[in-house]
């Protein structure tokens, strides 16, 4: 029997190569790559690997990687393809400077060039490399230039008074650098976060989210009614408690098409290689480019269930297009085969916080369990049990569940086995979402007793987002701002990440919109 990590193994009883027929999910790290302007990037390419079970691949696998072993693991494969892909990825890295390749609109040429390199190099060893192709890219330097800027920004404000301060976090700043230069390759933020003594982790934590929030550009979306909502939160306009009236706000209404009812949900997202959003309404889902809404794609249920409810998360991989629905269940539909799904779930009513896994497959709640579900229609229950889960993310390889009574867990994405159990890091929560920090993310956890909870695994640290509402029904962040929908839908609440203890602004929605607003994301 293979292990978890085996790709294949030749068996000593008749010497037959035993092969995975799942593949399994890997990740390759091309540290210290250098930019045209000396800036060094790491980054790292995550997809999916599987050995072909065909004669002369089988062979090409065994003279490659079965010469001094009886076992080929994905640790095996992935350093046999380290080294082209690094060459590969130099060579391009090395054309723009390193602020370039930290924008999101880089991510697809990395991607492709790794893709590119890995191919022939698949071909040659009987290995295939699938989809979902991932690049997450860092710059060190760049990190910390940024954390120099700070200092600099924190020295400028010793004129006003507040030179103790000032002075502490510029020292804050400078043992967190300190500590991520020394420590192993792999050791989380929050890990160093957590060597920290307890009274220097927020403060911490503070500066950090102010020095990665200089450059944010991530735009604030909503739906409401029959509207798509484009909301730039770092307007002035937003500071304090504004109306939002038409004709003094920055915000825009961009209609969408009205053929499959009110919209319900939405998140950012990414369609044959393009980035958009996945935008739920009644009775089907869209992909829409904001640039240009007008050509939403759209994608129809053939349900016949009356139904006052909506597609409440939409989600995209490889070539289907994934939603869950509260009476519908779950639905997939093939890219180009729009008008009628290809897989539907209609059991699993009461469906929610659907979310994309490697190799086709979907993790979803319903009530208090998680299902993970194929693209051929198969689902089986990785998550019983518990208080209603409000939350399911992916991230990398694992996947985070967030229950109702404030429990927070994680599964391997890949073997589906637990990783371990968060007892209680808030009380009774009625969403939550994530906050991005330094190549992973926070978990923010929205009370019914009104504070935004920040946590995370790796870390003890508990900070909170504050204000006068209560029974936030949805949360989302990205480097520099935090916003939830108000209990009613009525308004948007704003944070900076870097301090919770007040808020940023107010957006009421239901005077721009005309309808109360559904779901917020940021992309």
């Amino acid at each position: 029997m293979l292990g978890t990590r085996e790709i294949a193994r030749r068996r000593r009883t008749d010497g037959q190569l035993e092969l995975r027929r799942q593949a399994l999910r890997c990740r390759l790290s091309l540290r210290g790559l250098v930019a045209s302007d000396d800036h060094l990037i790491d980054v790292t390419f995550s997809c999916s690997m599987q050995a072909l079970d065909e004669r002369a691949e089988r062979e090409m696998l065994a003279e490659t990687f079965l010469s001094r072993s009886e076992v080929v693991t994905i640790d095996d494969v992935i350093e046999h393809f380290s080294q082209p892909l690094r060459e590969a990825l130099s060579r391009l890295i090395a054309t723009q400077a390193g602020e370039y390749w930290l924008a999101e609109a880089s991510r697809a040429a990395v991607v492709e060039t790794l893709r590119g390199a890995a191919k022939p190099v698949a071909f040659n060893c009987g290995i295939e490399l699938l989809a979902p192709f991932e690049a997450s890219i860092e710059s060190p330097t760049l990190q910390r230039q940024r954390i120099d800027q700070m200092q600099r920004k924190l020295a400028e404000r010793r004129s006003a008074g507040q030179v103790e301060q000032v002075q502490r976090a510029a020292e804050l700043l400078k043992q967190f650098q300190s500590l991520r230069d020394a420590a192993p390759a792999g050791v989380s933020p929050g890990a160093l976060l957590d060597s920290l003594s307890p009274a220097d982790r927020g403060s911490m934590l503070e500066t950090l989210l102010m020095a990665a929030a200089s450059d944010a550009t991530a735009m604030l979306w909503a739906v409401a009614g029959p509207d798509l909502i484009k909301i730039d939160p770092r307007q002035p306009q937003w500071a304090g408690h504004l109306s939002g009236k038409p004709g003094e706000s920055p915000a825009q209404l961009i209609p969408l098409p009205t053929d499959l009812g009110p919209l319900r949900s939405v998140q950012a997202g990414e369609m044959d290689g393009r980035r958009g959003l996945l935008v739920g309404a009644q009775i089907g889902v869209m992909f829409v480019e904001p640039s240009s809404p007008q050509n939403a794609v759209r994608f129809r249920d053939v349900n016949e269930i009356a139904t006052s409810l909506g597609f409440n998360s939409v989600a995209a991989n490889d070539a289907m297009v994934w939603s869950s629905h509260g009476d519908a269940g779950v639905v997939g539909w093939t890219i180009g085969e729009n008008d009628k799904p290809c897989v539907a779930l209609r059991a699993a009513r009461g469906a929610r916080n659907l979310a994309t896994l490697p190799d086709r497959r979907i993790v979803y709640s319903v009530e208090g369990n998680a299902f993970v579900a194929t693209a051929e229609g198969s689902a089986s229950t990785v998550g019983g049990g518990g208080a209603p889960i409000v939350f399911v993310g992916v991230d990398g390889e694992v996947i985070t569940l967030a229950r109702g009574d404030g429990t927070v867990e994680r599964i391997d994405a890949t073997s589906l086995q637990p990783i371990d159990r968060i007892e209680r890091r808030a009380g009774e929560v009625t969403a939550a979402g994530t906050l991005p920090w330094l190549g992973t993310t926070r978990l923010l956890l929205a009370t019914a007793d009104g504070p935004i909870v920040c946590v995370a695994a790796h870390d003890t640290l508990v900070t909170q987002y504050v204000s006068s509402h209560r029974g936030l029904r949805a949360v989302a962040a990205c480097a520099d701002t935090v916003a939830a929908l108000s209990g009613d839908r009525q308004r948007i609440i704003l944070w900076k990440t870097w301090n919770g203890r007040q808020i940023a602004g107010e957006i009421h929605i239901a005077s721009l919109a005309r309808h109360r607003a559904a779901d917020v994301c940021f992309a």
